[in-house]
């Protein structure tokens, strides 16, 4: 970093003959740049901060006397919010097209004040629903702020809104076969959102969580269209995390911020085989009844999700290269077709390839030297082993001294990683 005094010194550099008029207004753009973005992120943040105080401030007020009003008063009032929301953006535009503060600011009132009105109409007029129907319609309505004006914080408010949606249509008929097929079509805007995103901006914060809510919205919606629980539910899971976990691979020489998804990937695909690595649960899938034919497109798609980032992962990674969790979906496969003929081979399969990604990863944090990686590693052997020990008939006590014995394996991992941090900082 540069001394805090560089830029005032820049004229006497320039009288001294030291630097040429132009080279120090070079230096002072670069310099200056840092901070001017600093200034420009504090302003946003209050920006957004202050649209989302003041529409639930304005809502607060009105909700306490709101019982005293008459009904077209109430009407005005419940119209106010979102007149004034759609003034600040429309102002946005016009007067401030180049302020990211007034843009996401009022697109974050104007999303909470067309919710407001919505929830007020409805009440003042009594008109009947069900919580699904008003995310639905709220969705709906503010979807163009995604576009116009373009901002980020009503793309994340909209997300959590549309997954809102998702879940509230699956809890409210749970026991039927009503899934919440608008949530894909809801979707879809978000996904034009992140893809114009991915090539504009993908290193910036905003990306990133972009990415975060995207990646959870898209990990709970896939899984509100079961009718039941089944272990062909798990091969589905494990399709789409592959998906996810090739993410990162498709952007190969661009520095985007796509750390969510190949995390939650790799967070399901792990729960996957902590679920399959007991011998009960392959043996329930040939007592399980027959597919829906909707349930068996629901897993045929999603795997075909995880085969097709599969295939195109080859493209720019070998084969068991580097991480071996985007082979997990095929150990996965072969698993659930040596399961029809013994569900003790697809255990032992499963519970094997959970021992090969932990020493796997191991070996990979002390190569690369991260301590993150190699402790990941440690705790896959560790779980893997003491899940089996809890399964079987053994002594208390022997089952301690695993459990210290795998302590101190973590400790003396840890220390040797430090050592070999140390030497390699003094050599």
């Amino acid at each position: 970093m540069p001394s805090p005094n560089l830029l005032d010194t820049l004229p006497e550099l320039v009288r001294e003959g030291l630097l040429s008029a132009e080279q120090a207004e070079r230096i002072r753009a670069r310099y200056a740049e840092p901070q001017e973005q600093s200034g420009n992120r504090l302003l946003l943040l209050f920006s957004i901060l202050g649209g989302l105080l003041i529409g639930l401030g304005v809502i607060l007020v009105v909700a306490h006397n709101w019982a005293d009003l008459p009904r077209w008063l109430r009407t005005v009032l419940a119209f106010l919010p979102l007149m004034v929301g759609q003034g600040i953006v429309g102002y946005a535009l016009v007067k401030r097209s180049e302020s990211a503060g007034w843009k996401e600011g009022g697109a974050a009132f104007l999303f909470l004040a067309v919710g407001a009105c919505l929830a007020l109409v409805s009440q003042i007029y009594h008109i009947p629903g069900e919580l699904e129907g008003f995310l639905f319609a709220w969705s709906l309505l503010t979807v163009a702020l995604l576009f116009v004006p373009g901002s980020l914080v009503a793309t994340l408010l909209y997300i959590g809104t549309i997954t809102w949606y998702a879940v509230a249509t699956r809890e409210s008929s749970w026991s039927t076969d009503h899934f919440p097929w608008w949530y894909m079509a809801l979707l879809a805007p978000a996904l034009m959102v992140y893809v114009r995103a991915w090539r504009e901006r993908g290193t910036s914060v905003g990306f990133f969580w972009l990415g975060l809510f995207l990646a959870i919205s898209m990990a709970i919606g896939s899984q509100l269209f079961w009718a039941d629980g089944r272990l062909e539910v798990a091969l589905a899971i494990a399709g789409l995390a592959t998906a996810y976990c090739a993410v990162p691979f498709a952007h190969i020489g661009r520095p985007l911020r796509t750390g969510p998804f190949p995390v939650i990937g790799m967070l399901a695909l792990l729960g996957v085989l902590v679920f399959t690595s007991y011998r009960d649960n392959w043996s329930s899938m040939q007592h399980d009844r027959d597919m829906d034919p909707g349930e068996l497109a629901n897993v045929l798609v999603q795997l075909a999700i995880g085969i097709i980032a599969y295939v195109m992962l080859l493209r720019v990674r070998k084969p068991f290269a580097g991480t071996l969790l985007p082979e997990t979906l095929g150990v996965l496969v072969l698993a659930y077709a040596a399961a029809m003929i013994s569900p003790d081979a697809a255990t032992v399969l499963v519970n094997g390839w959970l021992l090969v990604l932990g020493i796997q990863g191991v070996r990979g944090g002390l190569e690369q030297d991260s301590l993150s990686r190699m402790n990941l590693g440690l705790a896959i052997i560790s779980g893997t082993i003491a899940l089996r020990f809890f399964d079987m008939d053994i002594n208390d006590a022997l089952k301690g001294l695993v459990f210290i014995a795998l302590g101190i394996g973590f400790l003396v991992m840890n220390l040797r990683l430090i050592a070999q941090r140390k030497k390699r900082g003094h050599a």
